[in-house]
């Protein structure tokens, strides 16, 4: 028997599949918090702006819930409607460092993750 199917999904786990997206990297860029009302508005308004979305190793995160850190202005939209692998484990917020690939990181970076 697989331990996969020895584990007894939570209620948690259900909700998380049930709201699992699938996006291109084009797409993803859509999802940044911008009010869909007003392009110029930076105040974030969940019912009026798009979820907030990031991806790391491929998985795609909903951080609305915690918009008070993603969402414009704060310290880490800049995460938001990208793929975020090599900052998040870096921790380097350049813009250099805002890269969809792991080209540059170390040998225990790279353990880090896998």
């Amino acid at each position: 028997m697989d331990i996969a199917s020895s584990v007894q999904k939570t209620k948690d786990d259900e909700d998380a599949e049930d709201q699992m997206v699938s996006l291109t990297l084009e797409d993803l860029a859509s999802f940044t918090g911008a009010s869909m009302e007003d392009e110029n508005d930076d105040e974030y308004d969940e019912s009026s702006s798009s979820p907030l979305y990031l991806t790391i190793m491929g998985h795609i995160y909903n951080v609305t819930a915690g918009s008070k850190f993603y969402v414009p202005g704060e310290q880490y939209h800049s995460f938001v409607g990208r793929d975020a692998t090599q900052t998040f484990i870096t921790g380097c917020l350049k813009e250099e460092c805002m890269v969809s690939n792991l080209d540059g990181l170390s040998e225990k970076e790279l353990k880090e993750i896998g």
